[in-house]
């Protein structure tokens, strides 16, 4: 059986995004990294804009981006095409 080893405190912390849910991302800060082990994913502890405080596994974490490095904001592509907008017809049509 493995060492479980205490949360790594990030000081300071670190600006990342969190993918929620419906494929949305949150700009987060995340204080504290957890490793889980070798078998495991990580979870960071990240505190919301809402303040909510989150424990996210590390697949919904990505990366700010950061202009002086040349690293653009991460998109996420979303699985489900969102409905386009109902467009009434016109008359004659």
């Amino acid at each position: 059986m493995g060492v479980t080893l205490p949360p790594l405190r990030l000081e300071p912390p670190i600006p990342l995004m969190v993918v929620n849910d419906d494929g949305s991302m949150t700009e987060a800060a995340a204080y504290f990294l957890q490793d889980m082990g070798m078998e495991s994913e990580d979870f960071w502890v990240m505190f919301m804009p809402n303040g909510e405080i989150r424990w996210v596994p590390n697949s919904k974490v990505r990366c700010c981006g950061n202009w002086s490095l040349g690293r653009a904001k991460p998109e996420v592509t979303v699985a489900v095409k969102p409905p386009s907008p109902f467009v009434p017809p016109r008359p004659g049509d």
